[in-house]
């Protein structure tokens, strides 16, 4: 297919998935109707900045013949697109070790811990965002938006923003306004973009 579209074909399956508002234009591109553009890839910037983030938080293989068994292996499990991600990355080659230890979830605190995650992310998935709420336990409450997308906030999603900006606007200093409020209990959304409309949040002071 890469050869056939281009070789931004893969880059823009990648980028694609990552908000429910680019698969038209991706499934476009997949049906061959899009016009490949000649050119440089723009985003070295952002892309530059991720990988700083991502490559010094995590200790990443560094022996190539892992990436060629994981390609191999992913060609058979999910053919569209799992050679891609699994294929060697600039993280492999990355010149510095991590400076500090992961940092360990969970433990002693107070209940101040909101996750909102999509049900349908393709980087992060929602059996991690549920590890992770397991791991902070009653300090954490987690919502679970109906969309698809990397990235909750300033989405054309009325629950994620509703759960998020909302959310942080009911926090006062102590001493001064009403005492911070807390979700009563894990929500799980189901988002109507069609009528605008989402599930009502509640809330417990």
């Amino acid at each position: 297919m890469a050869a056939v579209r281009g070789p931004e074909f893969r880059p823009d399956t990648w980028n694609g998935r990552y908000d429910d508002a680019s698969f038209p234009a991706l499934a476009a591109e997949w049906a061959g109707t899009a016009r490949v553009a000649a050119g440089p890839l723009d985003g070295d910037t952002r892309a530059a900045l991720q990988l700083q983030v991502i490559c010094n938080d995590s200790d990443w293989p560094e022996r190539l013949g892992y990436y060629r068994r994981a390609v191999e292996r992913e060609r058979e499990r999910h053919p569209m697109f799992g050679p891609a991600a699994a294929n060697v990355n600039p993280c492999a080659f990355w010149p510095v070790e991590r400076a500090e230890p992961p940092v360990r979830v969970g433990g002693p605190g107070p209940p101040n811990v909101l996750l909102v995650q999509n049900e349908r992310d393709p980087a992060t998935p929602l059996p991690g965002a549920r590890e992770t709420r397991a791991a902070f336990g009653a300090r954490a409450r987690m919502v679970a938006v109906g969309a698809g997308g990397h990235g909750v906030f300033t989405r054309d999603n009325a629950c994620g923003n509703e759960a998020g900006p909302d959310q942080r606007a009911r926090r006062r200093p102590a001493g001064r306004g009403p005492e911070p409020r807390f979700p009563a209990r894990d929500l799980g959304t189901v988002n109507r973009p069609k009528r605008g409309r989402a599930e009502t949040l509640s809330w417990s002071a």
